[in-house]
């Protein structure tokens, strides 16, 4: 179960950063490719999530057990962080700053993520705890 638990920590992280890198590739308000300036604080929140969750699978990895419950402590305050930029982005789309629609889309992928993986290290903690009995 830790190989699993890990490889999708690190599946994880390599999603953040994918993320990350597209919130700055991509300029919603001309249509463009290219470096998007406003979006550079998504690429340091991505890079320092997504390198947190590839470090805890790595260690799990390793044969570590406490990188698990660190991982699901840093994963909730994750999805605390994009459940409250989802909700101000998909405000400010409602209220009618349609430029924002595409950095809401990409932080509402990375709750979805977030919140799938809480739920299954949470389960994957249960379990291990419950062979440790």
């Amino acid at each position: 179960m830790a190989s699993l638990v890990a490889g999708r920590l690190i599946c994880y992280g390599i999603f953040l950063f994918s993320i990350a890198i597209a919130a700055v590739s991509y300029d919603p308000r001309t249509g463009t490719f290219g470096f998007y300036a406003p979006a550079k604080t998504a690429l340091i929140s991505g890079g320092i999530c997504g390198s947190l969750s590839i470090l805890w699978g790595i260690l799990l990895r390793r044969g570590l057990q406490w990188p698990l419950l660190a991982a699901i402590a840093s994963t909730l305050v994750f999805l605390t962080a994009f459940t409250w930029r989802s909700t101000v982005g998909w405000m400010a789309v409602a209220a009618g700053d349609t430029h924002k629609w595409f950095a809401a889309t990409l932080i509402s992928l990375m709750w979805i993520a977030s919140a799938a993986l809480v739920l299954f290290l949470i389960r994957a903690r249960a379990e291990s705890a419950a062979k440790a009995h």
